[in-house]
């Protein structure tokens, strides 16, 4: 029960916590970190979750209070980390976007979430917000040290840990995003990135560096509102001359440097034990905006493994930088790419403002890079298979025939950002007296997840009430406990599967009769 529930992140108990149980973190802020100290097994993984009022398990707990369904802020250096050989098969799960939040500081090691270890770990981090100090690019913070919102770090003789997924999270406020050493199997996806830099410092500022890793995932993830050096940096520093293998990155925004000599992906050469093999690599339908430089291979990469940069978008990034490659490296293909000078910015749905304003760095950046109806990189793409045939709004690639360049495809009418329509609402007018439940329905003009409250102008996320029958066009659920002349009225929100909810209410209101009251008028004869 809440009531006795461990009060600080230090306190729980990992000795009792088994496979397949599940953790809530209420609301608030917490001065110790999350160390992961227990492992669950396959099919059976430890659920660690911001406490929710819509979760039966946690409001349904003696204690609840309504305020526990609110942030969990987590103010401590490796504010989620993992001890040991602790942290296997694990979910840690803000639930809502932040819903987990670390502050981390400037201090010597300073990381907001810190896995290490070795061997398979099967964990996922999703919902989690990792912030260092730094709170704008335009009034960059003097860090002394060289601290990350993201290590993942294996032993020097073995690339794991391995198969970690790091999902809808925002990494933000700190010199690096995130440093990938000797690990293996990690998917960073659906995240957004910002405020990475070290402009008022001696610190060197990459976005992602890598270090003899493989198998790694980058996808469908929003870096912008940064200064970085670069942005995902394959070094062979510290390498050991063990070089990085098979990394996707495609579907992926980069946008707006304020660092002169910024490439957004450079592959280097820059350890005397290693000085090729780099690869594969596959840049596929990644969107670059006003850098200096796109993509920059500074070695030869992998013989034994064709890497290829292909259906990029560049826009506002000169020709010669675009694509970088050096003469005589034969073991990369760049083909169906887009480069675009800064009138391309004409392609995007919305470019916002576009130009400098005054310094240090103070833009209107553009705001929305869905692709404007009939620009060119509409169907100019080439079909690179299903594995990476998803964009960063779920939608298929080539689902009208042909694949676009560029992270959105393009959807006929724009992309969908309109909640469900309802209609169909019942019950309605007035109940027989005597009915003490009833079933609420209606329908919605495309596949939904519908939730009620008895009390208006409630946020979908903030509804305690799911339908029983959901997800598709037809909604139903009981309600019980009705009684003879009261009044009922029930608003509905629903939420389609690209999150548009609905914010308004969509009331389904009814009356239960009175009881019968039966009224006998005598008359005396005679």
């Amino acid at each position: 029960s809440w009531t006795t529930a461990w009060r600080e992140l230090d306190q729980i108990g990992w000795s009792v916590i088994r496979p397949g149980d599940t953790i809530y973190i209420a609301g608030g802020t917490y001065l110790s970190r999350l160390e992961i100290k227990s492992n669950g097994i396959a099919g059976n993984p430890i659920t660690i979750k911001r406490a929710r009022s819509s979760d039966p398990a946690a409001s349904g707990a003696t204690g609840w209070q309504a305020g526990y369904d609110s942030q969990v802020i987590i103010n401590a250096n490796d504010g989620i980390k993992n001890s040991g050989s602790g942290g296997r098969y694990v979910v840690v799960d803000g639930q809502v976007k932040d819903g987990i939040r670390v502050n981390f500081g400037d201090v010597p090691n300073g990381r907001g979430i810190y896995i290490s270890g070795t061997g398979l770990f099967n964990s996922t981090f999703r919902n989690i917000g990792s912030y260092g100090p730094s709170r704008s690019v335009a009034n960059p913070y003097p860090f002394v040290n060289d601290v990350r919102s993201l290590v993942v770090e294996g032993s020097a003789s073995d690339r794991t840990p391995t198969n970690l997924v790091f999902e809808k999270n925002t990494y933000s406020g700190a010199p690096a995003m995130a440093y990938l050493i000797r690990t293996s199997g990690v998917t960073i996806q659906n995240s957004e990135i910002h405020t990475i830099e070290a402009l008022n410092t001696d610190v060197h500022a990459n976005l992602i560096y890598v270090i003899s890793s493989r198998d790694v995932v980058i996808r469908n993830n929003n870096f912008h509102d940064n200064a970085a050096g670069v942005g995902i940096f394959f070094t062979g520093f510290g390498s050991n001359g063990v070089q990085s293998s098979n990394f996707s990155i495609y579907g992926n925004i980069f946008r707006e440097t304020n660092m002169l000599y910024e490439r957004f992906i450079e592959v280097r050469a820059d350890d005397a034990t290693i000085t090729s093999g780099t690869g594969p690599l596959y840049i596929y339908n990644n969107v670059f905006v006003h850098g200096y430089g796109g993509v920059y291979i500074n070695s030869t990469l992998n013989p034994n493994a064709e890497s290829y940069i292909r259906n990029n978008l560049f826009v506002d990034i000169s020709p010669g930088n675009a694509i970088n490659v050096p003469s005589g490296n034969d073991y990369v293909t760049v083909s169906d790419n887009l480069v675009l000078d800064s009138s391309g910015y004409s392609v995007f749905v919305n470019p916002g403002s576009i130009g400098g304003k005054p310094t240090p760095y103070e833009w209107q950046w553009v705001r929305d890079l869905h692709l404007k109806a009939g620009s060119s990189p509409i169907n100019a793409g080439a079909n690179l298979g299903s594995k990476f045939n998803t964009d960063m709004d779920d939608n298929t690639r080539g689902a009208d025939g042909t694949w676009d360049i560029g992270a959105y495809e393009y959807v006929s009418g724009g992309a969908d950002t309109t909640p469900p329509t309802r209609s169909n609402g019942s019950p309605s007018g007035t109940l027989t007296a005597g009915t003490t439940s009833a079933a609420l329905s209606l329908t919605t003009d495309e596949s939904a997840t519908c939730r009620y409250s008895t009390t208006a102008n409630v946020a979908y996320s903030s509804m305690t009430n799911t339908f029983s029958t959901t997800g598709g066009t037809s909604h139903s659920t009981t309600v019980t406990g009705l009684q003879n002349g009261q009044t009922y009225n029930y608003y509905v929100r629903c939420i389609d599967g690209k999150n548009n909810a609905n914010t308004n209410d969509y009331t389904i209101s009814f009356s239960v009769a009175s009881s019968v009251t039966y009224l006998l008028d005598v008359q005396k004869q005679g």
